[in-house]
């Protein structure tokens, strides 16, 4: 998951400069979606679901916590795709739905709310 979220906001970062007109712009695109992208991942969490285990900072359900997952995936696939790198979105997203898969216990911990030792059982 953690190459997953790099890449990703590569992916972003990308988006944010193909938008920009200008150097500057582009530059201070990137860097504005790469921090509000990386804020809204560092701060919403799901109790039960933190790395570490400690306490979320603003604790959502998990069916929020999803939805931001999905968005960020989503966003950065596009940001791929739209900057030219065809083959980067298709292979990102296709990691991204085989690691989901591969994860799908931590998907149906956080959509019934149930932390990952709940989950496990």
């Amino acid at each position: 998951m953690f190459m997953l979220e790099i890449v990703g906001l590569i992916g972003i970062g990308r988006l944010g400069w193909h938008l920009g007109t200008s150097t500057a712009w582009s530059l201070s695109l990137s860097a504005l979606f790469v921090a509000l992208s990386s804020a809204v991942w560092a701060l919403f969490r799901t109790p039960g679901f933190v790395p570490g285990g400690g306490k979320p900072t603003i604790a959502v359900p998990g069916l929020v916590r999803v939805v931001i997952e999905i968005g960020f995936y989503a966003i950065a696939t596009v940001g791929l795709w739209i900057s030219g790198w065809h083959i980067a979105a298709i292979v990102y997203g296709a990691g991204v739905v085989l690691v989901a898969w591969a994860l799908r216990d931590r998907l149906a911990g956080l959509l019934a709310n149930r932390p990952p030792e709940a989950s496990a059982s």
